[in-house]
């Protein structure tokens, strides 16, 4: 029974992604205007996704969990696979400027903070061509890279920053909102609320509204 309602899961949310891929205007419109509210339903190493909402609007950011733990997180959430309004995939191993450029000013900015530096060169696990690889324009964001791209961007209307996609191995909460904390006080703006979205499939949902 649950193998079968695995599948049907899985077929709605490919149905969802084929359906929506191409963003219709209507889709742009409702996350514009409005109230948004991000719910974090996983955030690591293990695999990311959240849910955007705006009014009818639900999309999904990132699918990186099963079918299963997927289908029940947005069913916690009241929203079901198939009236998803669209899926986005997205990568992000280096902020270019037009990244940088277009976040700028926002109110809440989600980054990923992948890794400490220390811990991943230190680390026994990874062999040297691994770590070459995750430090590289096509790996994964450190907390100080992150850091410095959130002070880029950082404006006074800036209130709430999530971290994700933190390394089980390689990071911990307290190291990147320290790295990211930080900075942002260097820069005179302490009033941001920094926060880091868990992996932990035990860990509690977080909800931002902005």
């Amino acid at each position: 029974m649950e193998k079968h309602r695995g599948k049907q899961i899985r077929r709605s949310l490919e149905a969802t992604y084929r359906v929506f891929s191409r963003w219709q205007p209507d889709v742009r419109a409702d996350l514009i205007g409005g109230m948004i509210e991000v719910t974090v339903l996983a955030s690591g190493s293990s695999g990311n996704a959240l849910l955007v909402r705006s009014g009818d609007c639900c999309v999904l950011v990132d699918a990186g969990l099963s079918a299963r733990r997927l289908g029940a997180c947005l069913e916690s959430c009241g929203v079901a696979p198939g009236s998803l309004s669209g899926i986005l995939l997205t990568d992000l191993g280096y902020a270019t400027r037009q990244v940088v450029e277009s976040v700028r000013g926002v109110h809440a900015l989600l980054i990923e903070t992948n890794h400490d530096e220390a811990l991943l060169q230190n680390d026994t696990r990874r062999p040297w061509s691994v770590k070459q690889r995750i430090l590289s324009r096509h790996g994964h964001l450190s907390n100080s890279a992150a850091a410095e791209i959130v002070a880029e961007v950082a404006t006074d209307a800036l209130r709430h920053v999530l971290l994700g996609h933190l390394s089980r191995d390689c990071n911990s909460p307290e190291l990147a909102v320290l790295a990211v904390g930080s900075r942002l006080e260097a820069g005179g703006r302490q009033a941001v609320q920094v926060r880091c979205a868990r992996a932990d499939e035990e860990a509690p949902m977080l909800r931002l509204v902005v």
